[in-house]
């Protein structure tokens, strides 16, 4: 049955982190642009509504540092599953060949 196999395409994995990577660059690009303009209108609160508000930018630099973060776990995640994937392959490869040669006598 089709749905009982697992692949992947050489690359495949790595071409995916790779991906991850570049999102999280343009991300953290376009999340510094914001912050900075966020940050420019800082000064013009005062009393409960400046202290407000540095609660929620606060809090926006704590979610978009999870956001960020759970990028780079996904990127490496992805890398170390190429890697195992390949390994193990490269293992298999190998078990076959010294299979194959114990029974043609080479």
């Amino acid at each position: 049955m089709a749905a009982d196999k697992f692949s992947a395409e050489e690359g495949a994995l790595r071409a995916g982190a790779d991906h991850v990577a570049t999102a999280k660059t343009t991300l953290d690009g376009q999340l510094a642009d914001l912050r900075g303009r966020l940050t420019s209108l800082e000064g013009q609160w005062r009393g409960s509504g400046a202290t407000a508000f540095t609660t929620v930018m606060t809090r926006w630099d704590n979610d978009t540092r999870r956001l960020t973060g759970a990028l780079e776990t996904f990127e490496a995640n992805l890398k170390g599953t190429d890697t195992a994937y390949t390994e193990t392959d490269d293992s298999a490869q190998q078990a076959m060949n010294a299979f194959n040669s114990s029974l043609t006598g080479n």
